[in-house]
């Protein structure tokens, strides 16, 4: 139910998002996709790929309403036709010329930024909530500097600490360039709670992160300048040592991607809590999120590790269940009346049904969000 909150302003309706679906259906279509998908030598999958997003998008609700998604999947086909075609020239095209391999992955980098827009474009203008679009008008060169500068030069020569303001002005980006018909979203993300989860996660996680590393290179130094004395022939004690690195090196593989989903899961919900609580849609409307970074944690990990023992059967239970866990702790708070809100965004947001071309198709086709 939707409650009433009073400020000095005006009155504001708060509707909670929720999620109406369910595991079962969604394995199901999933195992169908799947099973058609060997069948078809995966041509159903863009069948597939349309019917899993319109299942999340329609159960996915607020006020009463759920999201729709217009994508066509003859559309997602041939976007995917044509990058394997195009991964396939270049492969022929190396094999004569060698020196076209050196240019490619500099033509890739140069349209990364340009893909990323298609992309959200894409997924955006073929979303729709009663009935208006929404739609995305990002630059290529503001993406070119988030997506290609930064990363490439900004984080590692500051040594990674300024992550989160890059995650700051990657996120900052993807809402302000958002549209939903003619009304524009805007958000200025608070820095430093970011800031703060960052720092607690190289105490807790990087520290021990790189004294484990530096345990592992000392031993392997150690070893090396060993079996130099002795002549390159090891002894036995040698030997056992070299053995016993195996099971290390396996643990520490383990413990590092361990390690670096509960760090990307806390950060990750941090953000999504400042950032949403922090976006405004043009006429004052404002949203909430209360993720329980802790919870959440828990979520991730338990699911994830119940999707792994089960290869991969429960991994649609899984997404499922997180979205949901999402979704219930997230809010649209309206300002005035909703209704009379989506009735001036219908009647001004025509433009933001436009079709979309066949290179939208390839946009989602090479990266598939």
């Amino acid at each position: 139910m939707s409650s009433m909150v009073s400020d000095n302003a005006s009155p504001t309706v708060v509707h909670p998002f929720s999620f109406d679906g369910n595991g079962v259906e969604y394995f199901l279509i999933c195992l169908r996709t799947f099973l058609l998908a060997i069948i078809t030598l995966g041509i159903y999958d863009a069948w597939g790929t349309v019917e899993r997003r319109r299942y999340f998008w329609g159960n996915t609700k607020v006020a009463g309403h759920g999201f729709d998604y217009h994508a066509r999947p003859v559309q997602i086909l041939v976007g995917r036709l044509i990058i394997i075609g195009i991964l396939i020239a270049i492969q022929l095209i190396g094999a004569f010329f060698p020196l076209f391999s050196l240019i490619f992955p500099i033509a890739f980098i140069v349209l990364l930024p340009w893909i990323y827009n298609r992309v959200l474009e894409f997924q955006l203008g073929n979303t729709s909530y009663r009935n208006i679009r929404f739609r995305f008008a990002g630059s290529y060169w503001h993406a070119f500097l988030l997506i290609i500068v930064m990363p490439v030069f900004v984080l590692p020569l500051s040594l990674g600490l300024l992550y989160p303001l890059y995650a700051k002005l990657l996120r900052e980006y993807t809402i302000n360039q958002t549209f939903f018909g003619r009304s524009s979203f805007f958000v200025s993300i608070p820095v430093g709670p970011l800031f703060k989860v960052f720092a607690l996660a190289v105490v807790v996680f990087m520290l021990p992160f790189f004294a484990i590393v530096g345990y592992g290179i000392y031993e392997f130094v150690t070893l090396a300048m060993e079996v130099g004395k002795s002549g390159g022939g090891a002894s036995g004690e040698i030997q056992q040592r070299v053995a016993s690195m195996g099971p290390y090196f396996a643990g520490f593989y383990v413990a590092a991607i361990i390690g670096f989903l509960i760090f990307a899961t806390v950060f990750n919900t941090v953000l999504r809590n400042v950032a949403v609580s922090a976006t405004v849609v043009e006429g004052g409307h404002t949203f909430g999120s209360d993720v329980p970074v802790m919870g959440y944690l828990w979520r991730v990990l338990s699911r994830g590790f119940l999707a792994t023992v089960s290869i991969g059967l429960l991994l649609p239970w899984a997404r499922v269940d997180l979205h949901r866990y999402l979704m219930g702790h997230t809010t649209l708070h309206a300002k005035g009346d909703l209704d009379r809100f989506i009735g001036e965004g219908e009647n001004a947001g025509g433009a933001a049904a436009a079709e979309y071309g066949i290179m939208d198709g390839i946009a989602d086709g090479a990266i598939g969000i």
